[in-house]
């Protein structure tokens, strides 16, 4: 068959059909010699030049790496992603939301558990290919999974579920595609610690409190004769949180700034939280409350 006839994959969707996330591929077609890192990204090497690899030159991405669709027959190539596991670091990017909270809903489905430090392998997570390693510095515990374990309908479930939204396994949505915090916005919804909010974004801050093992309370009277409730509540770091959402009414954005000024006239800790943030919450709220001396995880 003519070269240019040849039905060409970027590794990237190489990658999408083997399964993989693509970094994981990347990695393990450098680990069969097929490339390796240069200054300005991946490079071909001689092997992978004869495995068929070439180079597609784009406006948009500039220079980058492809393959012959046979490729995806190739029996060392199979083999070797049979072998591959990937970590939560890698799941996490698959989904849009950080290795660690990762961990935690995998705790929370019972696939692992946490150990003196890291994370040990469940019997009902090695059924479902979880293997657990040790590092080989430090001793710690940690579990890698199969690739397909990102498809899994249940981790899709409790992805959704657990940033708020009012799933099911049979329609858990899309991952990473579809937007988590898009599908319940400004709906009824509940915290898996079962506080009820009206916001989907309300119960993402809640339930990452609950993951990060954190006591807090819900719409807590503010200290003083004041009659507004806060948010959130961290007792353990007298800490006050509040979400910026879109409010619904003009008394209802006048009642979050009247909140406001009273914990700054107390001398309170106040962290505020915007639409922005909430897909970021593991960076957000770990540092800042670290910042006011409440440890996290």
């Amino acid at each position: 068959m003519p070269a240019s006839t040849i039905k060409k994959l970027s590794t990237s969707a190489l990658a999408r059909h083997l399964g993989l996330p693509s970094l994981e591929l990347f990695n393990l077609l450098r680990e069969l010699g097929w490339i390796k890192r240069g200054a300005n990204g991946w490079l071909l090497t001689g092997k992978g030049e004869f495995e068929g690899g070439s180079y597609v030159q784009s406006e948009r991405y500039g220079r980058y790496i492809v393959w012959p669709e046979a490729l995806l027959e190739h029996a060392r190539l199979q083999n070797a992603c049979a072998e591959v596991v990937i970590s939560a670091s890698s799941i996490g990017r698959a989904c849009n939301v950080s290795g660690r909270y990762i961990n935690h809903v995998l705790h929370e489905l019972g696939w692992i558990s946490p150990g003196v430090k890291g994370w040990r392998i469940t019997e009902a997570g090695k059924a479902l290919g979880g293997v657990e390693i040790e590092n080989e510095e430090t001793s710690i515990p940690f579990v890698k999974w199969p690739p397909e374990i990102i498809s899994n309908r249940r981790l899709q479930a409790a992805l959704v579920n657990s940033y708020g939204a009012i799933g099911s396994a049979d329609a858990p949505g899309k991952l990473p595609e579809d937007d988590l915090f898009a599908q319940q916005r400004a709906q009824p919804c509940h915290g898996i610690d079962g506080h009820a909010f009206e916001h989907v974004e309300m119960a993402a801050i809640c339930n990452w409190l609950y993951f990060a093992g954190l006591s807090h309370a819900c719409g807590r009277q503010l200290p003083g004769e004041s009659a507004l409730s806060a948010d959130f509540y961290l007792p353990g770091g007298n800490v006050y949180i509040e979400y910026w959402g879109e409010q619904a009414t003009s008394a209802l954005l006048s009642e979050k700034f009247d909140k406001k000024a009273a914990l700054e006239q107390q001398g309170l800790v106040l962290l505020e939280i915007t639409d922005k943030d909430i897909e970021h919450l593991d960076e957000i709220l770990a540092r800042e409350l670290l910042r006011h001396g409440v440890p996290v995880y």
